[in-house]
C-alpha cells in the first residue's frame, strides 16, 4: 500500500499600492489569471482588506514546482501596482489555507 502524493502549493501574497479604476482592475486580474493559465496553476483567496491580497496556488492534478514560484515572482517583479510581494516555499498544501506567510 502506498500513501497518496503530496499536494504541493505554495503562497503568494501582495499588496496593491493605489486602488485601480474598473478598466485597471479589469486589466490586472486578467493579466494574473492569464499568468497562471499558461503555468496550468488554480488559486483561490482573495482580499485581506487594505489593498492586501493572498492566494493559495497549486496545480490540478500534478504539484505546484520551485520554477512556477519563481516565475511567479518574475511576473509580479514586472506589475508595478504591487509591492510588498511575497511567494511562499512549496508547502504540502493539502489544501488547507490556514497555513500562512509572515507578512
Amino acid at each position: 500500500m502506498s500513501g497518496s502524493c503530496p499536494q504541493l502549493a505554495f503562497e503568494f501574497a501582495f499588496h496593491l499600492d493605489t486602488p485601480l479604476d474598473s478598466g485597471e482592475a479589469s486589466e490586472f486580474w486578467s493579466a494574473f489569471l492569464d499568468f497562471l493559465g499558461t503555468r496550468d496553476l488554480a488559486c483561490s483567496g482573495g482580499t485581506e482588506g487594505g489593498g492586501r491580497f493572498r492566494y493559495f496556488i497549486w496545480r490540478e492534478g500534478s504539484q505546484a514546482e520551485h520554477a512556477d514560484r519563481e516565475a511567479m515572482r518574475e511576473w509580479a517583479a514586472g506589475r508595478p501596482e504591487l509591492s510588498e510581494v511575497k511567494v511562499g516555499d512549496l508547502l504540502d498544501g493539502d489544501f488547507n489555507p490556514s497555513w500562512r506567510l509572515d507578512v
